[in-house]
């Protein structure tokens, strides 16, 4: 089992092929981090914790539409990593 205040890291693959690592903010319910596309089309985002990659990571993410306004997604509305488990919830 994970430590309880085990790093958590997220890595986004963009469609043209470019790597970025978002920043994690720990909050009640576990981690957050915030993904801000400059780019449409399908994203990959990786997520370990305690150095180990969650089940089902990579998760796809389709960037549908980009404006100064909203940027709509699709592929992590319910996903959770858990702050306790090493496991990922969905």
């Amino acid at each position: 089992m994970a430590k309880k205040d085990a790093p958590c890291n997220v890595n986004v693959l963009n469609p043209k092929g470019r790597s970025t690592s978002l920043k994690t903010k720990k909050v009640p319910e576990g981690y957050e981090a915030v993904l801000s596309p400059w780019d449409t089309g399908l994203h990959k985002v990786t997520i370990d914790y305690d150095s180990v990659e969650v089940p089902g990571s990579p998760f796809s993410v389709e960037v549908f539409k980009i404006n100064m306004a909203a940027i709509i997604v699709k592929g992590l509305e319910k996903r959770k990593l858990l702050q306790n488990q090493s496991m990922f919830h969905s």
